[in-house]
């Protein structure tokens, strides 16, 4: 979790929200590990409907969230309510290349995470929410660079990862993994980091 090395290291209080209890859990765990619990809290809720106050955050993070949620306008607007005028918020998201057709889209889709398609592009979107658009990043190549480390280090860790979930499920992961490598590779999707400003 990227909050949690941003309250280790700047000493700011920090709210992790996420549907999934398991996923709190371990949150709640590795902050205590790390000796930030006491700036730590974890809240259960929806993205789009978060069970927190108005103007109650000053800075937002997520990475790789609004690409795997159908609700992607009305997720970017809830974080603009939950946060104060002037809070900046930086996010990292997965989309599929513009102008693709026939077998390239949907070799694009198939790698793509299940809900990347949008109906506007993200600055649009920002806009509409009340977002100032400050910077966004191409930052494909490093994520196929990091694609290519977990393919790698999956590989060189096969024996005990095919003894843990199996021989099925390890090649599985190995095909996923690849599938997405080489779609990012060509460019059929990409990774974009955003800088925004709430006005």
């Amino acid at each position: 979790w990227p909050g949690l090395y941003f309250t280790d290291v700047t000493g700011c209080h920090l709210t992790l929200l996420d549907l999934p209890e398991s996923g709190l859990r371990i949150a709640r765990e590795r902050a205590i590990a790390d000796g930030v619990d006491a700036r730590v809290q974890t809240v259960q809720g929806d993205a789009a409907d978060m069970p927190l106050p108005t103007s109650s955050l000053t800075a937002i993070s997520h990475s790789d969230v609004l690409c795997c949620l159908q609700k992607k306008r009305e997720t970017l607007a809830e974080c603009r309510r939950v946060i104060c005028d002037g809070g900046r918020m930086a996010f990292s998201v997965i989309s599929i290349a513009p102008g693709l057709d026939g077998g390239t889209l949907q070799s694009a889709i198939e790698a793509a995470p299940e809900f990347c398609a949008g109906d506007q592009p993200y600055p649009e979107m920002l806009a509409a929410t009340g977002w100032r658009l400050d910077r966004q990043l191409d930052i494909t190549a490093e994520f196929a660079a990091s694609l290519a480390r977990m393919i790698a280090a999956e590989d060189s860790q096969q024996t005990g990862l095919r003894a843990l979930r199996g021989d099925a499920a390890y090649e599985d992961g190995q095909a996923s993994w690849q599938q997405k490598y080489g779609a990012a590779i060509r460019r059929l999707i990409c990774r974009h980091l955003y800088f925004a400003t709430a006005i």
